[in-house]
């Protein structure tokens, strides 16, 4: 993953779950993320989801179960999220050479947080505190907006749907406020 961009985010998600033998060969076009597949895995091996220890406190990890989704019956999700760190040797080409160094978050100098739905991509960018490692969530350092209403979900030139950035373009205006506030509920810490 280099990017919160469709060909970095997208993978292959492929279950062989052989006592459900209607989902042999099946392929749906539900959103999965790979936080999904612990949950998954859990549920259909008959025990309970796994918990991380965070401090004095045990927290469920991340994800949902897809089982329901298995036989496409069923939309489990209807978005998926990601987050990607820059920091642009140049900002006037920031998807060149972003010189990003992975082992050291202190360094970045920019989070994106981005949310996927049907027919939208939409990523903000903020600036990264690398003492905190957090990111300035009063500051917003930029934004975009694709439209993928044209897509099938098969057609995968991805560059045919994320070269136009919208999210200063009248008419969007509606769409951008909806997926502020998913993109927000997922990844702003409270109380900001």
């Amino acid at each position: 993953k280099n990017t919160n961009w469709e060909n970095g985010v997208r993978v292959p998600f492929m279950v062989a779950v052989p006592w459900m033998p209607q989902t042999a060969g099946t392929r749906t076009d539900h959103f999965a993320e790979l936080v999904d597949v612990m949950p998954t895995l859990a549920e259909l091996a008959g025990i309970p989801t796994p918990s991380t220890k965070l401090g004095d406190r045990l927290d469920p990890v991340e994800g949902v179960s897809l089982v329901p989704a298995l036989d496409g019956s069923e939309v489990v999700k209807t978005a998926a999220f990601s987050q990607y760190p820059r920091k642009p040797k140049d900002l006037d080409v920031p998807w060149q050479n972003n010189g990003i160094d992975h082992s050291d978050p202190s360094k970045f100098e920019y989070m994106g947080y981005s949310v996927r739905v049907d027919e939208w991509r939409y990523t903000e960018w903020y600036p990264w505190n690398g003492e905190t490692l957090e990111a300035n969530w009063t500051s917003i350092y930029a934004s975009e907006l694709y439209d993928w209403r044209g897509s099938d979900n098969t057609n995968m030139d991805y560059d045919l749907f994320e070269n136009t950035n919208l999210a200063n373009s009248r008419g969007c205006e509606v769409v951008l406020l909806e997926l502020k506030a998913l993109l927000r509920r997922q990844f702003k810490p409270r109380g900001l």
